[in-house]
């Protein structure tokens, strides 16, 4: 079977965890899942190693956070380098078993999601409304819903032809593809992970996970996923050793200040002269 490229878009304005996510997220694809090359489309974290990743810069135009994903999208799908097929993946998607090929699954009916959202507001709800009225206006009767949290295998030419056929992007991209194109999917519960609880029943059932962009910060969470994938992988660069300063002061001329990153060897009586508590931390 060809292996395919994997395809990440990421936000310019990073995330609560400083983007440890897809460090965990490409590591778990280098475990589990046989693969091409890794194209970033967006802005490339300060630890992954460009020479490594396929990386192109992209800005975030619009204030909506799906306009701004098929934007990202359209420019993979026009890039002829990217495969014509590729997965798109999450960058809080971690695979925990080995997978062969990704299926196409789907979380039941777009009109049942309508039906049971929360709060009945917000952007997703609205895209969820128009994906829906806009599918059915094409003669798409109760259509399917494929915004599933887990990855998709996108074709660039029928992507580009169902958003080109479109005159909004500020829709549910993937049930639009997945609908229009008829593709065959499976009903599977969703597996994001919004509280320690779900997190307990995911985390030795699945063969995926996703998490909120709230749980990632939850210390328990952070320390599981450090201690499963603890082995750097390819493509990150290999941190040096620094130290955080915790207090002013000065050695050899240098003036050091709080909070920042010391990179020099400094004497332990300098240390203990001015009190310090040095902690290290990765630089790159």
């Amino acid at each position: 079977m060809e292996k395919l490229d994997v395809v990440y878009i990421l936000k310019n304005s990073g995330t609560r965890w400083r983007n440890q996510e897809i460090k965990y997220s490409i590591r778990s694809i280098e475990k589990h899942l046989d693969f091409n090359k890794i194209w970033i489309i967006g802005k490339l974290p300060v630890f992954l190693d460009g020479a490594k990743i396929g990386f192109i810069k992209s800005e975030d135009p619009f204030s909506n956070k799906l306009k701004n994903a098929v934007h990202k999208l359209t420019i993979a799908c026009n890039n002829k380098e990217i495969s014509d097929n590729f997965i798109l993946m999450n960058d809080d998607f971690f695979f925990l078993k080995d997978v062969e090929n990704i299926k196409y699954y789907n979380k039941g009916k777009l009109e049942k999601s309508e039906k049971n959202h929360s709060t009945k507001s917000g952007y997703y709800y609205k895209a969820i409304k128009k994906t829906l009225k806009m599918l059915n206006d094409m003669g798409v009767s109760n259509p399917t819903d494929f915004e599933i949290h887990y990855p998709i295998i996108i074709n660039k030419e029928k992507f580009l032809k169902t958003m080109n056929d479109i005159k909004h992007c500020d829709v549910l991209f993937r049930s639009l593809y997945g609908n229009l194109n008829e593709i065959k999917s499976t009903y599977r519960s969703d597996v994001k992970i919004f509280d320690k609880s779900q997190f307990t029943r995911f985390k030795n059932k699945e063969d995926l996970i996703s998490t909120d962009e709230k749980f990632v910060t939850d210390i328990s969470f952070q320390k599981w996923i450090d201690k499963r994938f603890r082995d750097i992988s390819y493509f990150e660069k290999i941190p040096k050793t620094g130290y955080y300063c915790d207090n002013l002061f000065s050695f050899n001329g240098k003036k050091y200040n709080p909070g920042e990153i010391i990179i020099d060897k400094i004497p332990e009586k300098v240390i203990e002269d001015a009190e310090l508590k040095l902690i290290k931390v990765p630089f790159y």
